[in-house]
């Protein structure tokens, strides 16, 4: 199942969700919030969405071919909800708290 968002009438795609795992896709560089050095989702779609329906989350950092895992649990439980306007809330989790993969190839459907 597509997760997508829509801003200012635009439909933007954040993810996939496949067997119960959402999956996300980054850019390190841009989407790693450096404060807290965390990787973040859109609030709103995870607490609707994610949460419920999910047991993990996988977001792959597509310039460092880094896959990060971890679980809606452990993101609401440690995770800090985080409002840069004009942005929309993202619940960020420190990497500390996450399950890291490096050198991660792609085993299914790109994800």
């Amino acid at each position: 199942m597509i997760v997508e968002i829509h801003i200012k009438g635009r439909r933007k795609i954040i993810g996939d969700i496949v067997d119960g795992v959402f999956y996300k896709k980054i850019k390190g560089s841009k989407h790693i919030y450096k404060k807290i050095d965390g990787i973040g989702v859109d609030a709103i779609m995870f607490d609707a969405v994610v949460f419920g329906a999910c047991d993990e989350i996988k977001v792959l950092d597509t310039e460092t071919s880094t896959l990060y895992t971890t679980t809606p649990k452990r993101m609401k439980r440690f995770g800090q909800y985080v409002h840069h306007k004009p942005y929309r809330a993202q619940i960020i989790l420190g990497r500390y708290f996450w399950n890291k993969e490096e050198n991660y190839k792609s085993k299914n459907n790109g994800n």
